[in-house]
């Protein structure tokens, strides 16, 4: 009797370890089976909102980030962001530090010598090399404060086109003076000491693609926008919209270098690098609607 017991103990103890060895690879079997269902499930931003169904990635040749339904070929761009702003080249930065314009009335001078500082490092940085000056900016204003203008003075919005304009005369004949350059004697002054461009170019009517395009190839725009009260008060998140106001409409503007672009909410933006110090917005770099921009100028160094 004993023996029976003992035999029949052993069974019931061996069939339990095999249950329970059954328990853990069917566990198992259904972990993995989820961890394949959810791999093959698209995600939610992906899913399209018409008829929620899947929304694969399709190759276009101006438009970022694009899905398109499977089922009713709705398109739909997800949110991306690129930017030069963290972006080092063999190790260098691209852009120049954050500048401060203080209450002066010279954000055309300091956006000009952002642009072309960013692009002369981003040439010398693609040979291993460091762009180390700086663009004196009093060297500019100065050279406008003694233009002698053929009528009177142009009025306040006028102002700012006579300054572009002015700026890029002496940036392409006679060149303007670094800062190391700024502080030698006139004797003494070497052609290195001036920083000259070979051309510029407006461009107008360019779709957000198209202007896309042109910071991918490391061009550093300049761009005039309306300014309203909440320019001044912008925070780090928000995108600056100003679509209301015409060009001609209002008379106080402002010019900042484009250095990234991006889709939020669905929202086209750029995001510049302004010259109110690193107070302002996101450490001096706010985004503002692609629709807002006024105007672009493209610098060739």
């Amino acid at each position: 009797m004993a023996t029976r017991v003992v035999a029949v103990g052993r069974r019931l103890r061996q069939g339990w370890r095999c249950r329970r060895r059954l328990v853990r690879r069917v566990i198992r079997r259904l972990q993995r089976a989820l961890f394949l269902f959810q791999a093959s499930k698209p995600p939610v931003d992906s899913c399209c909102p018409r008829c929620s169904h899947a929304m694969r990635p399709q190759d276009h040749p101006v438009k970022f980030m694009l899905f398109v339904c499977a089922s009713c070929g709705h398109q739909k761009q997800l949110d991306f962001e690129f930017s030069w702003r963290e972006t080092y080249v063999n190790g260098i930065r691209i852009l120049p530090q954050v500048k401060d314009q203080g209450d002066e009335t010279t954000c055309v001078f300091f956006a000009i010598a952002t642009a072309i500082e960013a692009m002369l490092n981003m040439e010398m940085a693609q040979r291993g090399e460091r762009y180390s000056e700086s663009i004196s900016i009093s060297d500019m204003v100065e050279y406008f404060e003694n233009c002698k203008w053929e009528s009177s003075v142009p009025k306040k919005m006028e102002l700012g086109l006579a300054k572009i304009k002015t700026c890029l005369e002496m940036l392409q004949t006679i060149g303007a003076l670094t800062q190391k350059g700024k502080k030698k004697p006139e004797e003494l002054l070497q052609a290195s000491d001036y920083v000259r461009i070979k051309d510029s170019c407006w461009h107008d009517g360019l779709s957000f693609e198209e202007v896309c395009t042109l910071v991918l190839e490391g061009k550093m725009l300049v761009t005039i926008v309306p300014i309203t009260d909440h320019f001044h008060e912008l925070k780090a998140d928000e995108i600056y919209d100003c679509t209301h106001i015409q060009w001609g409409a209002s008379e106080t503007f402002h010019a900042m270098v484009i250095v990234e672009f991006g889709v939020k909410d669905g929202k086209t933006y750029f995001r510049v690098q302004n010259s109110h110090g690193s107070y302002w917005a996101d450490f001096g770099f706010g985004m503002i609607r692609d629709n807002s921009i006024a105007k672009i100028l493209q610098l060739i160094v």
